[in-house]
């Protein structure tokens, strides 16, 4: 289960939702097709209340806004 989701963000073309976790400090990526749910794999980001997500397709640009550490975080897809 996903634990306090409060953001999403839709890759229509790669037909994923993002979902930011606010408990479990992350962001989940539910894959449209096949239903799968896994985490967002990013190396040197930490998330602490990440809220909103905004997606920049053109860029494939994934921004986070991290409330607690009163941060954004932009995360290449």
């Amino acid at each position: 289960p996903i634990n306090f989701p409060s953001g999403l963000a839709v890759d229509e073309e790669r037909n994923l939702l993002y979902i930011t976790e606010s408990k479990n400090f992350g962001i989940r990526v539910l894959n449209m097709t096949s239903n799968l749910i896994s985490s967002l794999n990013t190396q040197n980001t930490v998330f602490n209340g990440p809220e909103e997500l905004i997606l920049w397709k053109k860029q494939r640009t994934l921004f986070v806004a991290n409330s607690w550490i009163h941060c954004v975080n932009a995360i290449l897809l």
